[in-house]
């Protein structure tokens, strides 16, 4: 009974560590780069369209929502991109890791988007950091 026992909790362990990986975690290493994508791979715009990011906390419905704000370099490549991509599901990337994958509905005229996503305010601003330099 008891080598059933710490054969559950060897087990246990190793399945939290593995739910623990942090592989997929956002780091500041310096090589990551900011980009947006197709879903087949396309890259569609990459810190060199950026002129600057920014981290913003915004309120909905209650509720803390962590974005971060990108603004092109030229209005012409926002609208190119959306407008060739209307209904289409689009990814932002940050080295090899999706963050967002917004569903392009519109056309943007302006020279800026937020982007919401799967990160923390502090994994944001290491993204804006690397992009900003």
């Amino acid at each position: 009974m008891i080598k059933n026992v710490f054969i559950l909790i060897g087990l246990a362990s190793l399945l939290m560590m593995a739910a623990c990986d942090d592989s997929e975690s956002i780091s500041a290493s310096g090589e990551e780069e900011l980009y947006i994508a197709t879903e087949d791979g396309e890259k569609l715009a990459t810190e060199e369209d950026f002129e600057r990011t920014s981290v913003e906390q915004i309120e909905r419905d209650g509720e803390s929502i962590v974005t971060i704000s990108i603004e092109f370099r030229r209005a012409d490549k926002l609208y190119r991109m959306t407008s060739d991509h209307i209904g289409e599901v689009t990814h932002v990337y940050y080295g090899d890791k999706i963050i967002s994958s917004p569903k392009v509905h519109d056309t943007i005229e302006s020279k800026s988007v937020m982007i919401e996503g799967d990160f923390t305010k502090e994994e944001a601003e290491i993204i804006v950091e690397s992009v900003n330099g």
